[in-house]
């Protein structure tokens, strides 16, 4: 959040939260779904009932501005904040043979979202660590 940003005087990446108040002070909720739907191609698992883009995990990277450039001690007079749609960097990441790997993404924040990928597409399989453990080492 901008405090933690402010507290800490360095970029930082919030907890994955909805952020469809803040977000939609920017775009409509249509695009931000046709964005999910056709330039990044996830979707979520049908039993998860989502009903818009909102509900994939997103996080907000805060970036402070100084008063002096490259002076990080001089005050904050203004950040920088950008939505990150973490599904984005799961696409396109697998040769189309591959099929069906779980991948779970955790924080610090005691959050874990899992996908399955198949493929260069992926999809959203919910909140938690929803992996098969037969796969534990």
């Amino acid at each position: 959040s901008y405090t933690a940003m402010a507290a800490l005087r360095q970029n930082i990446i919030s907890q994955v939260d909805h952020f469809e108040v803040m977000a939609s002070s920017v775009f409509r909720t249509k695009d931000h779904q046709a964005f999910h739907d056709d330039v990044i191609g996830v979707r979520a698992a049908p039993s998860l009932n989502v009903t818009n883009a909102f509900d994939h995990p997103h996080s907000v990277v805060y970036e402070p501005i100084f008063d002096t450039i490259n002076n990080e001690s001089s005050p904050i007079v203004g950040f920088v904040a950008g939505m990150i749609a973490w599904d984005a960097y799961l696409i396109n990441l697998l040769p189309e043979d591959a099929q069906h790997i779980q991948v779970v993404l955790e924080n610090n924040c005691n959050q874990s979202y899992t996908y399955q990928l198949s493929g260069s597409t992926a999809t959203y399989l919910g909140d938690s660590d929803l992996h098969d453990t037969r796969y534990d080492g």
